[in-house]
């Protein structure tokens, strides 16, 4: 008590009118005493009935634990008999299902599930289904994809998923402290004790965001000492670089950046006042605008195509002084002649038409990226395929060749930026593409030489870097030889080239694995990574994933530790505290 009747908190020293009740809530609330010591919480956790704060019982909880304090609010009534953890667990989950979002369509466990023998049998079930999936990755190798995210509790958490043949799965989670930057070497280091937990035999690649840091742990991953770690290929995710240059050409290419600018400014005057929304809708029922947001750059491109289509309801709108006869406030008098003007500005529709056509193709290409990841060998012929119908546009005139040209400068840099050597050898051993041209010097262009150096540059690294090796030497020849459609293979040259000619459309890259696999055996020196390299996820942001039936069993199973995975329930972190608390699912 404060010499004037106030209560003092010895901790952080704040001084506060109240009686017992605020002086618990000063301990318990959301925003608690930041100095208060775990100690004192435990302490009155176990002697008094105050209601914490549900986001501070699981450190209380965790704390009490790892100090060996006997929990006095586990026990019964009766204060002698310990409830079942599994019991006490089971009458949690309403408040977990409280917490999940509205999407999420939650299956009530049963008691027998989670505290029975359901769980042991799921886990059963789980590892027969996983075994499978785990001999696809030491064959064909796994593509490491991450994914950062925040936990239910608000904590910076990065999920690992291993993707293959039929799917990704779920194989660790890192939570991370936020307060702690995401520097290069601790972004490696993280990276390598995912690898050396694999092992780094069965990884291939690990796809992720182009950010700073992870490209500089790229560039120290291609220079690793040990040959194991440095033959795994680091690569951009394609969907978010092609998102970053639908972003430049719509900020930087002036007369599509005017276009997004004025279409996002009438856009939301509509949506935002209920007058004009409601006059639209009377001149256009069942049809909507489309307000852009920022998680999605596409979404601009809906917004324009949905402003074309409705441009006829939004000059109507302005037929009969329907317009003006509205009520403006005063502050809203200057907006609504702007709109007004903006409608039937000719300009505005003009540079929209532009937008609209050069984009299309990009949201295209896009959505043909999301699809899933696995189509590593088409990633670099849809890039240059790109580049193609925009110089398409400038010899039609449908586009001003200025404009034309300002996107064809983004889409080559973007290219640039996303081409890494997994392209480069991904594109050359597609069985649709051999020709003889990317060997032959009297025809080759500049662009089919560089395909052909970064080529060479992916197996030498999966070749240990040894240029002087019998492995590696062999590679240029039979490479040749396989572009020149000759050689002693398995099979005769009308059924191989039927075959290569089948691979067609998206689905061909499952296609290509199956032609090396059958065809493929006088080119050993580098038919398993090839086959291999048609397996890689090339994109980390919407890959297919597996046993999406079982992912309530998979979690519980996590957290009773029993699915028969507790050898690798953590990682060595090599004492890195910010990034010590793991554990894998799979």
């Amino acid at each position: 008590m404060h010499r004037d009747h106030k209560l003092r908190c010895n901790y952080c020293k704040v001084v506060y009118h109240g009686n017992q009740f605020k002086d618990a809530r000063h301990f318990t609330q959301p925003k608690r005493c930041k100095q208060v010591p775990m100690s004192a919480l435990a302490d009155s956790w176990n002697n008094t009935d105050y209601k914490f704060d549900y986001r501070h019982e699981p450190g209380i909880r965790q704390y009490m634990e790892e100090q060996g304090i006997v929990d006095a609010r586990s026990l019964s009534q009766r204060g002698t008999q310990r409830r079942r953890k599994s019991w006490r667990r089971y009458r949690k989950a309403p408040k977990a299902v409280a917490d999940l979002p509205r999407e999420v369509w939650f299956v009530k466990l049963t008691f027998k599930e989670i505290g029975g023998s359901g769980v042991t049998s799921q886990r059963d079930a789980v590892a027969t289904m996983l075994a499978h999936n785990r001999a696809l990755f030491k064959a064909i190798g796994a593509t490491i994809l991450t994914h950062g995210r925040r936990s239910r509790d608000f904590k910076p958490i990065i999920h690992f998923l291993a993707a293959g043949k039929h799917g990704a799965l779920l194989y660790a989670t890192v939570c991370r402290d936020g307060s702690v930057p995401e520097t290069t070497e601790i972004v490696l280091r993280r990276w390598k004790a995912i690898f050396r937990s694999s092992p780094p035999n069965d990884v291939l690649a690990i796809c992720t965001d182009s950010a700073t840091n992870y490209t500089s742990a790229a560039k120290l991953l291609a220079k690793d000492a040990d040959p194991e770690l440095r033959r795994i290929t680091w690569l951009p995710c394609s969907t978010h670089v092609w998102n970053l240059m639908l972003s430049c050409i719509g900020t930087q290419v002036n007369c599509i950046a005017s276009a997004i600018l004025l279409g996002r400014a009438l856009v939301q005057f509509i949506k935002m006042h209920d007058a004009a929304l409601h006059l639209f809708r009377r001149k256009r029922k069942r049809r909507s605008l489309v307000q852009p947001v920022e998680t999605r750059f596409a979404s601009v491109f809906f917004m324009l195509l949905h402003l074309k289509e409705r441009r006829d309801a939004l000059e109507s709108m302005l037929h009969a002084d329907a317009w003006d006869n509205i009520p403006w406030e005063s502050r809203l008098v200057k907006q609504a002649v702007w709109v007004r003007q903006t409608i039937r500005d000719a300009e505005f529709w003009r540079d929209v038409d532009y937008a609209i056509i050069i984009m299309t193709p990009m949201d295209q290409l896009l959505r043909r990226l999301d699809r899933g990841g696995m189509v590593m060998s088409l990633v670099y012929s849809w890039s240059r395929l790109m580049v193609t119908k925009l110089r398409a546009l400038q010899e039609v005139q449908a586009v001003p060749s200025e404009i034309v040209k300002d996107c064809i400068d983004q889409v080559l840099a973007r290219h640039q930026h996303m081409f890494e050597s997994a392209h480069a050898a991904a594109h050359l051993v597609n069985p649709r593409r051999r020709s003889l041209r990317y060997y032959d010097t009297r025809v080759r262009s500049a662009e089919d030489l560089e395909v052909v150096q970064e080529c060479d540059n992916f197996f030498l690294a999966q070749t240990w870097g040894d240029r002087a090796g019998a492995r590696y030497l062999r590679v240029p020849e039979q490479m040749r030889l396989f572009h020149a459609c000759i050689g002693p293979l398995m099979t005769d040259l009308a059924t191989r080239d039927a075959e290569a000619r089948a691979c067609i459309e998206d689905d061909g890259t499952p296609r290509y694995a199956a032609w090396w696999q059958e065809h493929g055996g006088s080119t050993e020196a580098h038919t398993p990574t090839s086959m291999r390299l048609q397996h890689v996820c090339c994109t980390c942001g919407r890959p297919p994933l597996l046993l999406r039936g079982t992912g309530r069993s998979m979690s519980v199973c996590a957290r009773r530790g029993v699915t028969g995975w507790s050898s690798q329930s953590s990682l060595n972190w090599l004492r890195l505290p910010p990034i010590s608390n793991c554990w894998t699912v799979f």
